[in-house]
């Protein structure tokens, strides 16, 4: 897109050297996971303005569809779409209501950095959502930061140094989350901060709501799993009810 977006300037075209390597990199390592052929229809789940969308365009899928509810992202999205649908031949759409998404019917989804900011009833609702529309054959590829151990207590320190605007980045929070110990986030539905966030609830989250975790991978790096890595993927299949 010639204007950049906000999803991406925080993220993959970030100033921060290492958010625009950590980012680039959770693209690289989500586009393989998902394995995108000719033959697929694909839903990005909260995929804010469509950026990892936007870069499945030339493997051709049968269809490409953003779901990203009313909000902060809704103008920069609608941009991306018509940018898209003006330079490319591909059926490359957008909803912000899943009601109106049809049953079982994408086979590769993405739920990237998503769930970090929903309260446990929202993560909830959107893995019920995801459940429904995803083929029976389907495969859900879902990516949460690493937000405890020594991957979390270098992000909060990052965090503290800089100045960033965390209402919970406190010496006490940052020696729980290290700990991975339960800080308390708020009583809203969506949490901005990732401070707090344990991406080993969210595992369990998807086994409770009907999902088979068929592989775990963490990036940027293939050494040390979530130690001293900053994303964990999940590939899930969807358990028949």
């Amino acid at each position: 897109m010639e204007e950049k977006s906000k999803y991406a300037s925080q993220t993959i075209d970030s100033p921060s050297m290492l958010k625009r390597y950590s980012h680039n990199i959770r693209f690289s390592v989500g586009k393989k996971l998902l394995n995108i052929g000719k033959e697929d229809i694909f839903l990005d789940y909260g995929g804010a303005e469509g950026a990892f969308s936007q870069t499945l365009i030339n493997l051709s899928p049968k269809e490409i569809m953003i779901y990203e509810p009313p909000g902060d992202m809704t103008e920069g999205l609608k941009k991306n779409c018509a940018y898209v649908r003006e330079g490319f031949d591909i059926n490359y759409t957008m909803e912000s209501d899943i009601s109106k998404i049809k049953d079982n019917y994408f086979n590769k989804i993405a739920l990237f950095e998503v769930l970090e900011h929903l309260s446990e009833n929202l993560t909830k609702e959107a893995l019920q959502n995801i459940h429904r529309v995803i083929a029976a054959d389907g495969v859900l590829v879902v990516s949460v930061p690493v937000e405890i151990g020594p991957a979390g207590l270098a992000k909060n320190l990052f965090r503290l140094f800089k100045g960033e605007d965390h209402d919970s980045i406190t010496l006490r929070n940052i020696a729980r989350a290290f700990f991975g110990l339960p800080i308390y986030r708020g009583e809203y539905d969506y949490v901005n901060s990732h401070v707090g966030f344990n991406f080993y609830i969210t595992k369990k989250i998807l086994e409770n709501e009907g999902y088979k975790i068929t592989k775990t991978m963490y990036s940027p790096f293939r050494i040390m799993g979530w130690l001293i890595n900053s994303q964990a993927f999940f590939v899930c299949k969807k358990i028949l009810r």
